[in-house]
């Protein structure tokens, strides 16, 4: 018969050994912005951070703006189509269910 002992985790950290320190931020150890953040109305830290995350999603956009791919020109969208429906994809209510002349 095998003897089994059991440790609990430590208190201060669950799922991590007794001699590891605890996850998160300790007391005494926060950082001035997270005091900060933390002492303001929370509808502004959301805005702020809503707003920091779109200005940071922009700057791609802004400084290296480039081409629509080579797949959304109207030659291609056309050949799609005529590849659909040579092939009766969606014969019910898509492509193929339309009349040749009407191409939307």
């Amino acid at each position: 018969m095998v003897k089994v002992i059991y440790a609990p985790p430590h208190r201060d950290a669950p799922f991590t050994h007794h001699s590891m320190p605890g996850y998160g931020p300790r007391i005494g150890q926060e950082s001035r912005l997270t005091l900060w953040m933390a002492k303001q109305p929370q509808g502004r830290v959301i805005l702020g951070a809503i707003g920091l995350t779109m200005a940071i999603c922009a700057i791609p956009q802004t400084f290296f703006p480039n081409k629509l791919p080579w797949t959304m020109s109207p030659e291609y969208k056309a050949a799609n189509r005529a590849y659909m429906r040579y092939h009766n994809m969606n014969p019910i209510f898509g492509v193929s269910s339309k009349k040749p002349g009407l191409d939307h």
